[in-house]
């Protein structure tokens, strides 16, 4: 490919203009009369082929082919002259107006570099820009002209462009990020964290977000840069998405709140002809030894500048109790961007008597904001405590772990969420509390062993399972608490799964989306929802919609009443406008 420098695509096409005639070729050769005289110019950012300047603009070599389409009408219902023909840029095989319309405007589509497989639906083109490391982009114009005219065509970046940058920071040197390993994968190591294709449109150069296809695992090949062609998608908040290891340290990034802020209602999307940039500063805690990534700034370029976003996590992993309990105090986690604090190994929690007036292993207090991703570990909560105490207005989200109560006889909930109202207990993907039991022989058969929500909110996400519980309740939520289904599976349990104990009014239970199909919620007890053996007045709905949803037979179907205020079978819920509500039986 030849390279051309500092020639935007703007001014390219004026020179084209201005040099040539509808009837010359370049070279100074001469078109054929009634020939189609095609310029071409690129915009965007960068791509391997062609050669482009440092702002993606540049131009074709002469040899070089497009796909092209050409046609009258409108892109939904085209009528061809030519579909998918191979069209050199320098003109040599020239298109002529008689074969095209002499009378009706001529679409002209094409893109580089050439599609060679069978395109069934062009307005529906699965593409893969990576594969095995390719690196190979997707460029797309589209201009409409009539016989006489000079088709000007503007090519576009169609795929999305995802850098990453590794900085050394305080106790870590450029030697260190030498060796550095930049990858899209999940925690397993195998599994894609990206889409591989994603569908466009070879007529006008649209791309369909909403129908992306397979995966893929991107690769820096060692150093401390990447720099992908990607398939444009959305991305899913907090989900996996790269993974950086130095050396021995291991640090998974996740998605965070918002990449792009100037679009709200997209906040996550790699976009089409736009180029993410993440620069992520590398430190040693001189305290601790574990490597931390610091997300110093993060931008959206190619058309507009978004503001930076900043992050900070430790990594490395933790393996122990105290190191626990050292990382929750260290944490200076946000709303918008927790800490996160990520397990590379089992752990025990002892039993702390008394602990800051509390029985718990790990309190959480007010002002601290963290996520704990247990990297598919799990926790073993003594049996006379709590594994997690949060108050206050603090906010833990856990995820990708296991709370194994081992069937010992317990005295105390594995969680208790008392705080106030912004106080918050999230139980994400791959969330598990399985084995807690409550000793009956102290206590009453409906006492609260598993989750106990006293105040704040409470919510349960897609992938969140509480099973395996025996004896008591494994969630209770008072009315003082609010409850948020976005998911889960709170099932198999041979006690009450969920216990809503309402007060002077119901508990604030809200369905947050469409529920999954495999989200379940089994065996429910409503505590003082009957009065006299009859529904209490003002408490004769349990479940609402959130704003923009809209409940189904479905949803319905996920939940089972087992009792109300201890009274077996005389009530049932019902599916009523976009609310479960209760009523006695007839």
């Amino acid at each position: 490919m030849k390279i051309t420098k500092f020639i935007t695509a703007s001014l390219l096409a004026t020179l084209a203009l201005a040099a040539c005639h509808n009837d010359d070729m370049p070279g100074g050769n001469t078109l054929p009369e009634g020939a189609v005289h095609i310029t071409a110019g690129i915009e965007g950012v960068q791509t391997r082929a062609p050669q482009l300047d440092a702002n993606g603009a540049g131009t074709f070599e002469a040899t070089d082919e497009w796909g092209m389409y050409t046609f009258t009408g409108d892109a939904t219902s085209p009528a061809y002259s030519n579909e998918n023909i191979a069209y050199q840029a320098d003109n040599s095989n020239p298109l002529y107006w008689e074969d095209l319309s002499e009378t009706q405007a001529v679409t002209f589509s094409a893109h580089y570099p050439y599609i060679t497989a069978d395109i069934t639906n062009p307005a529906a083109y699965l593409y893969m820009p990576q594969a095995y490391n390719n690196t190979d982009d997707l460029l797309h114009a589209t201009t409409t002209a009539s016989k006489g005219g000079t088709v000007a065509l503007t090519f576009k970046h169609l795929m999305h462009r995802l850098v990453v940058h590794l900085t050394a920071g305080d106790g870590m040197t450029g030697t260190d990020l030498s060796s550095a390993q930049i990858n899209s994968v999940a925690k397993d190591g195998y599994t894609p964290t990206m889409f591989a294709r994603v569908e466009v449109n070879l007529l006008t150069g649209a791309v369909n977000y909403d129908r992306v296809d397979g995966g893929v695992i991107f690769s820096n090949g060692g150093g401390a840069n990447a720099d992908w062609k990607v398939a444009p998608q959305d991305l899913t908040v907090g989900a996996e998405w790269l993974r950086i290891t130095v050396g021995e340290d291991v640090w998974y990034y996740h998605v965070p709140a918002t990449l792009n802020s100037s679009d709200t209602q997209h906040p996550t999307r790699l976009e089409s002809g736009k180029r993410l940039t993440l620069n992520l500063t590398l430190k040693k805690s001189p305290d601790t030894g574990n490597t931390e990534v610091e997300l110093t700034s993060g931008t959206i370029s190619g058309w507009d500048t978004q503001p930076p976003i900043t992050d900070e996590v430790v990594i490395g992993g933790i393996t122990t109790y105290d190191a626990l309990i050292a990382a929750v105090a260290a944490a200076t986690g946000t709303e918008d961007a927790p800490a996160r604090i990520t397990l590379t190994a089992d752990i025990t929690l002892p039993w702390v008597d008394g602990a800051e007036g509390v029985d718990a292993s790990v309190i959480v207090s007010d002002g601290k904001y963290i996520e704990i991703d247990g990297g598919g570990h799990s926790l073993f909560p003594h049996k006379y405590g709590n594994a997690f105490w949060i108050r206050g207005g603090a906010s833990l989200k856990l995820s990708n772990i296991t709370i194994d109560g081992q069937d010992a006889d317990r005295d105390t909930p594995v969680i208790t969420m008392f705080g106030t109202a912004t106080c918050k207990l999230t139980l994400g993907k791959d969330f598990k509390l399985t084995r807690a039991k409550m000793r009956t022989s102290t206590y009453s058969e409906y006492a609260p062993y598993g989750i106990d929500g006293a105040q704040g909110t409470l919510v349960i996400e897609d992938g969140a399972e509480i099973s395996g519980c025996g004896n008591g309740v494994a969630i209770r939520v008072n009315s003082n608490c609010s409850l948020r289904l976005k998911g889960g599976k709170v099932s198999g349990n041979s006690g009450y799964s969920i216990r809503l104990m309402s007060g002077i009014r119901p508990v604030d239970a809200r369905i947050e989306n469409t529920l999954p199909a495999n989200a379940l919620f089994e065996n429910i007890f409503l505590d003082s929802y009957s009065d006299e053996g009859d529904v209490r007045a003002g408490f004769e709905t349990v479940f609402t919609a959130a704003p923009g949803c809209t409940l189904t037979a479905d949803d319905f179907a996920k939940f089972t009443l087992k009792e109300v205020d201890m009274i077996t079978d005389a009530f049932e819920l019902y599916l009523d406008a976009n609310a479960i509500k209760l009523r006695k039986k007839n």
